[in-house]
């Protein structure tokens, strides 16, 4: 059954239904595959406790003023209309499922479908997309064997979905010359994933039950606690069990960081979330400091953030 349309009127409008659902573009972060953002970090963006990014700079400028230019350069290819989306659709079964698409392509058989524009890199393209050498040369055909990264897989898949087509495309124009229109038939198995993962990241959300952290979540956890009290005596936490064990094996993850990158960032990034606010703690073993720290001038002016520096308490020795 089509989702709920709901006219865009402004970007207030806009953000609060982004806040209230979780959109196609952020579908990846509940399997662990998107490349923006972590389910932890949805989690509490969800909850309020961050704010969503910042919708501006070079790069979104860029994104605003290239796809509606990719997207003509389909429509001239191909001999078809496509037309800009100014509505958002909401799912009428699947509590906080919701998004927005790029565009739309207008079929002889489908009415209009799901298109999204996708402006990529050559190296990206070779060394994420699944293709073959054959098929990259017909660019005024609809391509069916392309497959591109499971991120946008999920975000096309969930737009099917709303919009209760059999399926979607993906204009994709690589290193500024070569398009490439790729379909995307309905996966009613990846669909029902897609909707268990929402209900379940909602009923979490509802619960207050944080995802797991991962090594990118160091940053998260950074900017969930943007500040740290300072100058005051450590804080003993021995008691914390789960802290005293992430704080044994970061040594020896931090030595053989090339192997363990990924988990000495996981294990610093939970024991961030353990401090909090806290700028400095104790263990029988272990002291933490986390304090708040000016970024250099020539890197960013003005600007803070918080560091961790672990040290190892020496045994004091017995007379």
């Amino acid at each position: 059954m089509p989702a709920k349309a709901i006219h865009i009127d402004n970007e207030d409008q806009w953000r609060v239904l982004r806040k209230n659902n979780v959109g196609g573009s952020e579908t990846a972060a509940l399997f662990g595959v998107s490349p923006f953002t972590t389910k932890f970090e949805l989690y509490h963006r969800k909850l309020g406790n961050l704010d969503d990014p910042e919708f501006g700079g070079l790069r979104i400028l860029c994104g605003q003023e290239l796809e509606p230019a990719i997207a003509r350069i389909f429509s001239e290819i191909h001999g078809t209309k496509i037309r800009k989306v100014h509505r958002y659709l909401v799912d009428k079964d699947i509590r906080g499922m919701g998004g927005t698409m790029d565009f739309e392509w207008l079929t002889e058989d489908h009415g209009w479908v799901p298109l999204e524009i996708k402006n990529v890199d050559y190296l990206v393209f070779r060394d994420k997309w699944d293709t073959s050498q054959e098929e990259r040369v017909k660019h005024d055909q609809i391509l069916q064997s392309v497959e591109p990264p499971p991120y946008i897989s999920l975000q096309l898949q969930q737009q099917i979905h709303l919009t209760g087509k059999n399926f979607g495309l993906i204009g994709c124009l690589v290193g500024g010359n070569e398009p490439y229109l790729v379909r995307q038939d309905r996966h009613v198995g990846a669909i029902h994933k897609i909707c268990t993962a929402i209900e379940a990241f909602w009923n979490d959300v509802d619960n207050k039950r944080e995802p797991d952290l991962v090594g990118a979540d160091f940053d998260t956890v950074k900017k969930l606690y943007p500040n740290a009290v300072q100058n005051v005596p450590p804080v003993d936490m021995s008691d914390n069990e789960r802290l005293v064990e992430l704080l044994t094996k970061l040594p020896a993850l931090t030595s053989i960081r090339k192997v363990h990158e990924e988990e000495e960032k996981a294990a610093k990034a939970e024991i961030a979330n353990i401090l909090g606010e806290n700028s400095h703690i104790i263990t029988p073993k272990f002291a933490v400091k986390f304090p708040v720290v000016t970024v250099k001038p020539f890197q960013n002016k003005g600007s803070t953030s918080r560091r961790m520096f672990v040290s190892k308490i020496q045994e004091k020795k017995k007379t």
